[in-house]
Protein backbone atom coordinates (compact mmCIF):
# COMPACT_ATOMS: atom_id res chain seq x y z
CA UNK A 1 0.00 0.00 0.00
CA UNK A 2 3.14 2.30 -0.62
CA UNK A 3 1.27 4.36 -3.28
CA UNK A 4 -1.74 4.86 -0.96
CA UNK A 5 1.02 6.62 1.44
CA UNK A 6 2.66 8.34 -1.39
CA UNK A 7 -0.63 9.64 -2.31
CA UNK A 8 -1.80 10.88 0.81
CA UNK A 9 1.65 12.57 1.96
CA UNK A 10 0.93 14.31 -0.90
CA UNK A 11 -2.30 15.80 0.03
CA UNK A 12 -4.59 13.36 -2.26
CA UNK A 13 -7.78 12.29 -0.55
CA UNK A 14 -7.19 8.57 -1.47
CA UNK A 15 -9.77 6.15 -1.68
CA UNK A 16 -9.37 2.43 -1.52
CA UNK A 17 -11.55 -0.29 -2.77
CA UNK A 18 -11.37 -3.33 -1.56
CA UNK A 19 -13.56 -6.40 -2.34
CA UNK A 20 -16.08 -8.07 -0.51
CA UNK A 21 -14.54 -10.35 0.73
CA UNK A 22 -11.79 -8.30 2.21
CA UNK A 23 -15.51 -6.08 3.98
CA UNK A 24 -16.32 -9.01 5.02
CA UNK A 25 -13.57 -9.86 7.58
CA UNK A 26 -13.29 -6.97 10.45
CA UNK A 27 -10.12 -8.35 11.64
CA UNK A 28 -8.62 -8.21 8.22
CA UNK A 29 -9.86 -4.71 7.61
CA UNK A 30 -8.20 -3.47 11.09
CA UNK A 31 -5.12 -4.34 9.84
CA UNK A 32 -5.25 -2.84 6.72
CA UNK A 33 -6.48 0.35 8.24
CA UNK A 34 -3.35 0.48 11.07
CA UNK A 35 -0.97 -0.51 8.44
CA UNK A 36 -1.72 2.11 6.41
CA UNK A 37 -2.27 4.83 9.56
CA UNK A 38 1.64 3.43 9.73
CA UNK A 39 2.60 3.96 6.72
CA UNK A 40 0.60 7.50 6.18
CA UNK A 41 1.61 8.96 9.92
CA UNK A 42 -1.79 9.31 10.33
CA UNK A 43 -4.43 8.45 12.54
CA UNK A 44 -6.88 5.57 12.63
CA UNK A 45 -10.44 6.28 13.04
CA UNK A 46 -12.77 3.45 14.20
CA UNK A 47 -15.60 5.16 16.36
CA UNK A 48 -17.83 7.09 14.94
CA UNK A 49 -21.48 8.48 16.42
CA UNK A 50 -24.63 7.32 14.48
CA UNK A 51 -26.78 9.56 16.14
CA UNK A 52 -24.74 12.71 14.69
CA UNK A 53 -26.60 14.73 12.58
CA UNK A 54 -24.55 13.72 9.31
CA UNK A 55 -21.04 12.19 8.02
CA UNK A 56 -19.50 15.62 8.62
CA UNK A 57 -20.43 15.83 12.39
CA UNK A 58 -19.37 12.05 12.37
CA UNK A 59 -16.25 12.96 11.57
CA UNK A 60 -15.74 15.93 13.02
CA UNK A 61 -16.47 14.24 16.94
CA UNK A 62 -14.50 10.93 15.48
CA UNK A 63 -11.16 13.63 15.76
CA UNK A 64 -12.45 15.36 18.66
CA UNK A 65 -13.50 18.40 17.50
CA UNK A 66 -17.32 17.64 18.39
CA UNK A 67 -19.38 20.71 18.13
CA UNK A 68 -16.74 23.15 16.68
CA UNK A 69 -17.27 22.54 13.40
CA UNK A 70 -20.41 22.69 11.43
CA UNK A 71 -18.95 22.17 7.67
CA UNK A 72 -17.09 20.44 5.62
CA UNK A 73 -14.98 23.85 4.89
CA UNK A 74 -14.25 23.90 9.05
CA UNK A 75 -13.66 20.42 9.60
CA UNK A 76 -11.01 20.44 6.74
CA UNK A 77 -8.87 23.50 7.65
CA UNK A 78 -9.73 23.32 11.22
CA UNK A 79 -6.51 24.23 13.43
CA UNK A 80 -6.30 21.16 15.27
CA UNK A 81 -6.26 18.96 11.78
CA UNK A 82 -4.07 21.35 9.26
CA UNK A 83 -1.45 18.95 8.03
CA UNK A 84 -2.78 15.84 9.83
CA UNK A 85 -4.33 12.48 7.72
CA UNK A 86 -7.03 10.46 9.03
CA UNK A 87 -7.66 7.16 7.98
CA UNK A 88 -11.18 5.50 8.46
CA UNK A 89 -13.27 2.58 7.45
CA UNK A 90 -16.19 3.27 5.88
CA UNK A 91 -17.56 -0.42 6.88
CA UNK A 92 -17.78 1.15 10.50
CA UNK A 93 -20.49 3.77 9.53
CA UNK A 94 -23.72 3.63 10.05
CA UNK A 95 -25.46 2.57 7.08
CA UNK A 96 -26.98 6.70 7.18
CA UNK A 97 -23.94 8.18 6.98
CA UNK A 98 -22.52 5.40 4.95
CA UNK A 99 -24.95 6.41 2.26
CA UNK A 100 -22.83 9.98 2.24
CA UNK A 101 -19.47 9.19 1.64
CA UNK A 102 -19.83 9.47 -2.30
CA UNK A 103 -20.65 13.08 -1.94
CA UNK A 104 -18.52 13.83 0.75
CA UNK A 105 -15.98 12.44 -1.10
CA UNK A 106 -16.89 14.50 -4.29
CA UNK A 107 -17.12 18.12 -2.14
CA UNK A 108 -13.60 17.05 -0.22
CA UNK A 109 -12.21 17.02 -4.06
CA UNK A 110 -13.45 20.84 -4.75
CA UNK A 111 -12.84 21.93 -1.35
CA UNK A 112 -9.50 21.33 -1.24
CA UNK A 113 -7.95 22.53 -4.83
CA UNK A 114 -7.34 25.36 -3.72
CA UNK A 115 -6.31 24.71 -0.04
CA UNK A 116 -2.36 23.89 0.46
CA UNK A 117 -1.86 20.54 2.01
CA UNK A 118 -0.04 21.76 4.93
CA UNK A 119 -3.77 24.17 5.67
CA UNK A 120 -5.43 20.87 5.44
CA UNK A 121 -6.31 17.37 6.86
CA UNK A 122 -6.21 14.61 3.98
CA UNK A 123 -8.22 11.96 4.79
CA UNK A 124 -7.67 8.22 3.30
CA UNK A 125 -10.99 6.19 3.43
CA UNK A 126 -11.53 2.13 2.83
CA UNK A 127 -14.66 1.13 1.12
CA UNK A 128 -16.27 -0.92 -1.02
CA UNK A 129 -18.30 -0.82 -4.38
CA UNK A 130 -21.63 0.07 -3.34
CA UNK A 131 -23.15 3.69 -3.89
CA UNK A 132 -21.83 4.47 -6.43
CA UNK A 133 -17.52 4.95 -4.98
CA UNK A 134 -15.65 3.18 -7.91
CA UNK A 135 -16.56 6.50 -9.89
CA UNK A 136 -15.61 9.07 -6.75
CA UNK A 137 -11.79 9.56 -8.07
CA UNK A 138 -11.96 8.79 -11.66
CA UNK A 139 -14.03 12.56 -12.08
CA UNK A 140 -11.12 14.62 -9.93
CA UNK A 141 -8.72 14.03 -12.68
CA UNK A 142 -6.33 12.71 -9.83
CA UNK A 143 -5.97 16.00 -8.58
CA UNK A 144 -7.23 16.04 -4.98
CA UNK A 145 -8.83 12.58 -4.87
CA UNK A 146 -7.36 9.64 -6.07
CA UNK A 147 -9.26 5.67 -6.33
CA UNK A 148 -7.14 3.26 -5.45
CA UNK A 149 -8.33 -0.33 -6.17
CA UNK A 150 -7.42 -3.46 -4.00
CA UNK A 151 -5.58 -5.49 -6.94
CA UNK A 152 -2.52 -6.90 -7.92
CA UNK A 153 -1.74 -5.64 -4.31
CA UNK A 154 -1.20 -9.54 -2.62
CA UNK A 155 1.69 -11.92 -3.80
CA UNK A 156 2.69 -15.43 -2.58
CA UNK A 157 4.56 -14.57 0.43
CA UNK A 158 2.27 -11.95 1.29
CA UNK A 159 -0.33 -14.65 2.10
CA UNK A 160 2.73 -16.89 4.06
CA UNK A 161 3.54 -13.70 5.84
CA UNK A 162 -0.36 -13.97 6.89
CA UNK A 163 -0.82 -16.90 7.81
CA UNK A 164 2.48 -16.95 9.89
CA UNK A 165 1.74 -13.95 11.53
CA UNK A 166 -1.68 -15.27 12.91
CA UNK A 167 -0.56 -18.50 13.62
CA UNK A 168 3.12 -17.82 15.43
CA UNK A 169 3.07 -20.74 16.85
CA UNK A 170 3.22 -23.09 13.98
CA UNK A 171 6.48 -25.01 12.47
CA UNK A 172 6.70 -23.44 9.17
CA UNK A 173 10.19 -25.19 8.72
CA UNK A 174 9.28 -28.81 8.19
CA UNK A 175 8.64 -29.93 4.60
CA UNK A 176 5.50 -31.25 5.64
CA UNK A 177 4.79 -27.63 6.81
CA UNK A 178 6.14 -26.27 3.47
CA UNK A 179 3.98 -28.47 2.07
CA UNK A 180 0.86 -27.39 3.64
CA UNK A 181 1.69 -24.12 3.31
CA UNK A 182 1.98 -24.03 -0.73
CA UNK A 183 -1.48 -26.04 -1.05
CA UNK A 184 -3.17 -23.49 1.10
CA UNK A 185 -1.71 -20.06 -1.25
CA UNK A 186 -3.07 -22.70 -4.61
CA UNK A 187 -6.05 -23.04 -3.30
CA UNK A 188 -6.79 -19.50 -1.32
CA UNK A 189 -4.67 -17.57 -3.60
CA UNK A 190 -4.85 -13.66 -2.89
CA UNK A 191 -7.75 -14.57 -0.88
CA UNK A 192 -6.46 -14.08 2.84
CA UNK A 193 -9.34 -15.04 4.93
CA UNK A 194 -10.12 -18.17 2.72
CA UNK A 195 -6.18 -18.66 3.22
CA UNK A 196 -6.41 -18.78 7.05
CA UNK A 197 -9.82 -21.07 6.78
CA UNK A 198 -7.75 -23.57 5.20
CA UNK A 199 -4.98 -23.35 7.33
CA UNK A 200 -6.29 -23.86 10.09
CA UNK A 201 -9.44 -26.27 9.25
CA UNK A 202 -7.96 -28.73 6.54
CA UNK A 203 -7.19 -31.87 7.32
CA UNK A 204 -4.36 -32.74 4.84
CA UNK A 205 -6.18 -35.16 2.44
CA UNK A 206 -7.33 -34.06 -0.64
CA UNK A 207 -10.76 -35.36 -0.22
CA UNK A 208 -11.19 -32.83 2.46
CA UNK A 209 -9.71 -29.83 0.54
CA UNK A 210 -12.24 -31.06 -2.19
CA UNK A 211 -15.16 -30.11 0.40
CA UNK A 212 -13.31 -27.05 1.52
CA UNK A 213 -13.17 -25.20 -1.67
CA UNK A 214 -15.91 -27.15 -3.71
CA UNK A 215 -18.76 -24.62 -2.43
CA UNK A 216 -19.67 -21.18 -2.86
CA UNK A 217 -20.06 -19.20 -6.16
CA UNK A 218 -19.32 -20.54 -9.53
CA UNK A 219 -16.24 -18.33 -11.14
CA UNK A 220 -17.05 -16.00 -14.02
CA UNK A 221 -18.02 -17.87 -17.23
CA UNK A 222 -16.26 -17.80 -20.50
CA UNK A 223 -12.75 -16.32 -21.13
CA UNK A 224 -10.68 -13.18 -19.34
CA UNK A 225 -9.91 -10.09 -21.01
CA UNK A 226 -7.19 -10.21 -22.47
CA UNK A 227 -4.13 -8.03 -20.68
CA UNK A 228 -4.23 -4.66 -21.13
CA UNK A 229 -1.67 -1.91 -19.29
CA UNK A 230 -4.51 -0.59 -17.24
CA UNK A 231 -5.37 -4.17 -15.98
CA UNK A 232 -2.78 -3.87 -13.26
CA UNK A 233 -3.94 -0.91 -11.92
CA UNK A 234 -7.79 -1.93 -11.64
CA UNK A 235 -9.95 -4.71 -13.22
CA UNK A 236 -10.70 -4.32 -16.81
CA UNK A 237 -14.27 -3.08 -17.84
CA UNK A 238 -16.66 -6.13 -17.26
CA UNK A 239 -14.74 -7.99 -14.49
CA UNK A 240 -15.21 -5.74 -11.35
CA UNK A 241 -17.99 -7.78 -10.06
CA UNK A 242 -16.32 -10.90 -9.82
CA UNK A 243 -13.19 -8.94 -8.83
CA UNK A 244 -15.78 -7.73 -5.81
CA UNK A 245 -16.77 -11.39 -5.33
CA UNK A 246 -13.28 -12.23 -4.96
CA UNK A 247 -13.55 -14.58 -8.30
CA UNK A 248 -10.90 -13.01 -10.14
CA UNK A 249 -7.79 -11.26 -10.02
CA UNK A 250 -4.33 -10.16 -11.08
CA UNK A 251 -2.25 -12.68 -9.43
CA UNK A 252 1.94 -12.65 -10.45
CA UNK A 253 1.44 -11.81 -13.57
CA UNK A 254 -2.08 -12.68 -15.44
CA UNK A 255 -5.20 -12.33 -15.12
CA UNK A 256 -6.25 -15.29 -12.24
CA UNK A 257 -9.69 -16.72 -11.78
CA UNK A 258 -10.23 -18.76 -8.17
CA UNK A 259 -10.37 -22.26 -7.78
CA UNK A 260 -13.64 -22.03 -6.32
CA UNK A 261 -17.27 -23.54 -6.63
CA UNK A 262 -19.15 -26.58 -6.83
CA UNK A 263 -17.91 -27.32 -10.46
CA UNK A 264 -14.59 -27.99 -8.95
CA UNK A 265 -13.55 -31.92 -9.25
CA UNK A 266 -11.45 -33.95 -7.21
CA UNK A 267 -8.90 -33.83 -10.00
CA UNK A 268 -8.58 -30.42 -10.05
CA UNK A 269 -7.82 -30.52 -6.62
CA UNK A 270 -4.82 -32.95 -6.95
CA UNK A 271 -3.82 -30.65 -9.69
CA UNK A 272 -3.46 -27.36 -7.00
CA UNK A 273 -1.79 -30.17 -4.50
CA UNK A 274 0.68 -31.49 -7.25
CA UNK A 275 1.31 -27.71 -7.54
CA UNK A 276 2.17 -26.98 -4.40
CA UNK A 277 4.62 -29.85 -4.03
CA UNK A 278 6.37 -29.52 -7.16
CA UNK A 279 7.38 -26.15 -5.64
CA UNK A 280 8.51 -27.60 -2.40
CA UNK A 281 9.57 -30.74 -3.38
CA UNK A 282 11.68 -31.04 -6.56
CA UNK A 283 14.07 -28.42 -5.19
CA UNK A 284 13.96 -30.56 -1.69
CA UNK A 285 14.54 -33.39 -3.62
CA UNK A 286 17.78 -32.29 -5.85
CA UNK A 287 19.06 -30.87 -2.46
CA UNK A 288 19.61 -34.44 -1.53
CA UNK A 289 20.38 -36.01 -4.39
CA UNK A 290 23.62 -33.20 -4.15
CA UNK A 291 24.11 -35.29 -0.33
CA UNK A 292 23.81 -38.68 -1.90
CA UNK A 293 26.24 -38.32 -4.51
CA UNK A 294 28.81 -36.06 -2.13
CA UNK A 295 27.98 -39.27 0.25
CA UNK A 296 28.44 -41.79 -2.20
CA UNK A 297 31.99 -40.21 -3.74
CA UNK A 298 33.19 -40.19 -0.10
CA UNK A 299 32.24 -43.82 0.10
CA UNK A 300 33.55 -45.43 -2.78
CA UNK A 301 36.97 -42.58 -2.87
CA UNK A 302 36.54 -40.34 -5.55
CA UNK A 303 38.94 -42.48 -8.18
CA UNK A 304 36.25 -45.34 -8.16
CA UNK A 305 32.99 -43.21 -8.52
CA UNK A 306 34.38 -41.46 -10.98
CA UNK A 307 35.10 -44.84 -13.01
CA UNK A 308 31.52 -46.06 -11.86
CA UNK A 309 30.43 -42.96 -13.65
CA UNK A 310 32.61 -43.58 -16.75
CA UNK A 311 30.81 -47.46 -17.00
CA UNK A 312 27.45 -46.29 -16.59
CA UNK A 313 26.01 -47.81 -19.99
CA UNK A 314 23.35 -44.82 -20.80
CA UNK A 315 25.04 -42.69 -23.73
CA UNK A 316 25.66 -40.24 -20.66
CA UNK A 317 22.17 -38.84 -21.47
CA UNK A 318 21.51 -38.20 -17.94
CA UNK A 319 24.86 -36.87 -17.03
CA UNK A 320 25.43 -32.84 -17.64
CA UNK A 321 28.38 -30.85 -17.83
CA UNK A 322 30.85 -33.66 -18.62
CA UNK A 323 29.70 -36.27 -15.86
CA UNK A 324 29.72 -33.43 -13.17
CA UNK A 325 26.29 -33.80 -12.39
CA UNK A 326 24.92 -37.45 -11.96
CA UNK A 327 21.50 -37.75 -11.96
CA UNK A 328 19.27 -39.47 -9.20
CA UNK A 329 18.55 -42.57 -12.15
CA UNK A 330 22.26 -43.27 -12.73
CA UNK A 331 22.97 -42.75 -9.07
CA UNK A 332 20.45 -45.31 -8.44
CA UNK A 333 22.20 -47.93 -10.63
CA UNK A 334 25.84 -47.04 -9.48
CA UNK A 335 24.86 -47.71 -6.07
CA UNK A 336 23.04 -51.15 -6.94
CA UNK A 337 26.04 -52.20 -8.54
CA UNK A 338 28.60 -51.22 -5.98
CA UNK A 339 27.11 -51.01 -2.51
CA UNK A 340 23.77 -52.48 -3.18
CA UNK A 341 24.53 -55.22 -0.25
CA UNK A 342 26.79 -53.56 1.83
CA UNK A 343 25.53 -50.28 2.50
CA UNK A 344 21.28 -50.56 1.49
CA UNK A 345 20.94 -47.36 3.27
CA UNK A 346 22.47 -45.76 0.10
CA UNK A 347 20.54 -47.68 -2.27
CA UNK A 348 17.22 -47.42 -0.20
CA UNK A 349 17.80 -43.59 -0.59
CA UNK A 350 18.21 -43.20 -4.37
CA UNK A 351 14.81 -45.78 -4.98
CA UNK A 352 13.16 -43.32 -2.55
CA UNK A 353 14.02 -40.14 -4.08
CA UNK A 354 14.31 -41.33 -7.66
CA UNK A 355 10.46 -42.53 -7.23
CA UNK A 356 9.07 -39.29 -5.85
CA UNK A 357 10.68 -37.48 -8.33
CA UNK A 358 9.25 -39.50 -11.59
CA UNK A 359 5.52 -39.65 -10.07
CA UNK A 360 5.83 -35.64 -9.27
CA UNK A 361 7.51 -35.32 -13.49
CA UNK A 362 3.95 -36.91 -14.35
CA UNK A 363 1.69 -34.33 -12.67
CA UNK A 364 0.88 -37.39 -9.81
CA UNK A 365 1.33 -35.51 -6.67
CA UNK A 366 2.53 -37.88 -3.48
CA UNK A 367 0.00 -38.63 -0.34
CA UNK A 368 1.11 -38.55 3.02
CA UNK A 369 2.61 -41.84 3.41
CA UNK A 370 5.34 -41.26 0.42
CA UNK A 371 6.35 -37.54 1.85
CA UNK A 372 6.93 -39.19 5.31
CA UNK A 373 8.67 -41.78 3.66
CA UNK A 374 11.03 -39.07 1.86
CA UNK A 375 11.95 -37.26 5.49
CA UNK A 376 12.70 -40.49 7.13
CA UNK A 377 14.82 -42.24 4.37
CA UNK A 378 16.90 -38.96 3.88
CA UNK A 379 17.22 -38.16 7.67
CA UNK A 380 20.61 -39.59 7.34
CA UNK A 381 21.95 -37.39 5.01
CA UNK A 382 21.63 -34.19 7.42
Amino acid sequence: MRDVAQAATRGQHTLVLLPETMLADANLRADLRERIAELVRARALSVFDPDASDLVAALSDAVYLGDDVATLPELLTHDEVAGRAFVLDASELDSRHRKQLADLLRRLDAESRAVSVENRATFVVLAGLDDGLARAGDASGGVALRTVWFWNRVARWDVAAWLKLHDPARDFSSLASEIRLETVIEAARWNLSRALALWKGWDGSPGHLLGLVAVGEEGPSGDLPSFASDHRIKPPAGCAEDWNRGMVEFWHGAMTLLPAGPGLVRSDVDRLIWQAQVRVLLPWIELQRIRLVQATRERLGAERFAEQVRLYDASSNSLEDGGDVVEIGPLAFILVRTLGKTAPQFTDTAHVLRKARNKLAHLDPLGTPEISRLVEVTAWLR
